[in-house]
């Protein structure tokens, strides 16, 4: 494979499957190249060769995708939490502090480089947020991760997340007006949402900090792809990074036929999952979910059981990947649906 420079790895542009595109600064990974210097820099190398062709696979994942709990704020109309408990994947469990400290300490064994903590869930709902946040840190994990709608994003809170320690805060915005907005995620609070991101922003800089990188996102299906433009055009001069995510039905099941799917979408035509290769979900249970997918329905093993590293290396998880390199995807109905 081509040595990627360093330079090239600051346009990090998005997946290899095209599922997700960033835009934004050209340099948008600069502060995590300045803060871990090469540690950071052989993470992405090893991030962007992992899922090609080559089948390379790395000896840990390089993410971690951690659900502390299936628990939300809004009911978005895409999301596989709007059904709340109704949700065949709903489970009621919290993650405990010490399952989570014992997920990071296996990672701090294998040098795990990026985690987060907001899988299914709205990250600032959780109550050991900060503990979890914490014990990432004391693993020596770079990039700790939280997502959210950013409704409970006070001046207050914000303070607190730009001191512990996260590296990135991932925003789920979805539209570019507030009709979108209500539509899509049944909220009515599109402008505060708005401000409460532009004070965050302002606020670190006034603390003369270039972390956490702020990320705003759209999943475009076909209430909101006629203002993907307009989102762009508004969050190039306000946030680190935009995410422009392909929509993907939450169900994991090919044969429903989904209204929110845009008529004259392209094919997607990746025939490998690249997360498959890159990461793994751990559920607030320690359920270890195959890859990503809100339908959780790929699971894999349970670390009550057996180890991270045992479990990356399964037999079924091998399975899984020589049927995508084998780019016959579309045996696994869930591959199915989401590859398509």
């Amino acid at each position: 494979m081509k040595e990627v420079g360093k330079e090239s790895l600051y346009r990090y542009t998005g997946t290899a499957d095209g599922k997700v595109q960033m835009k934004g600064r050209d340099d948008f990974l600069k502060p995590m190249y300045e803060k871990f210097g090469e540690r950071f820099y052989n993470y992405r190398h090893e991030w962007d060769r992992a899922g090609t062709a080559d089948g390379y696979l790395p000896d840990f994942p390089l993410f971690l995708d951690i659900e502390p709990e299936y628990l939300c704020n809004l009911r978005c109309i895409h999301c596989s939490l709007q059904d709340g408990k109704e949700n065949p994947s709903y489970i009621p469990n919290r993650m405990s502090v010490e399952m989570y400290r014992r997920i990071c300490e296996e990672g701090r064994q294998h040098g795990l480089p990026a985690i987060t903590v907001s899988n299914n869930n709205e990250g600032l709902l959780q109550k050991n947020l900060f503990d979890y946040i914490q014990s990432a840190k004391d693993a020596g994990i770079m990039d700790i991760f939280i997502g959210t709608n950013a409704h409970l994003l006070t001046l207050e809170l914000g303070e607190k997340l730009i001191k512990s320690g996260l590296t990135r805060l991932l925003i789920s915005l979805d539209a570019a007006s507030d009709i979108t907005y209500k539509k899509i995620r049944r909220s009515d609070k599109f402008d505060q949402v708005v401000n409460n991101i532009l004070s965050f922003k302002a606020l670190r800089n006034e603390m003369g900090l270039k972390l956490p990188l702020i990320r705003v996102s759209m999943v475009v299906h076909a209430m909101n792809q006629h203002e993907e433009k307009a989102f762009q055009d508004f969050w190039e001069n306000h946030a680190d990074i935009i995410s422009i995510q392909r929509y993907i039905p939450y169900q994991g099941d090919p044969n429903i036929v989904d209204k929110l799917i845009p008529i004259d979408r392209e094919a997607n035509p990746s025939t490998t999952c690249a997360s498959l290769f890159q990461r793994m979900t751990i559920r607030a249970n320690g359920d270890v979910i195959a890859c990503c997918h809100l339908s959780n329905k790929l699971k894999i093993g349970n670390i009550s059981e057996s180890s991270i590293r045992d479990i990356w290396h399964s037999k079924e998880l091998n399975e899984i990947r020589r049927i995508h390199l084998a780019g016959r995807y579309n045996e696994i109905d869930v591959c199915k649906s989401c590859m398509s």
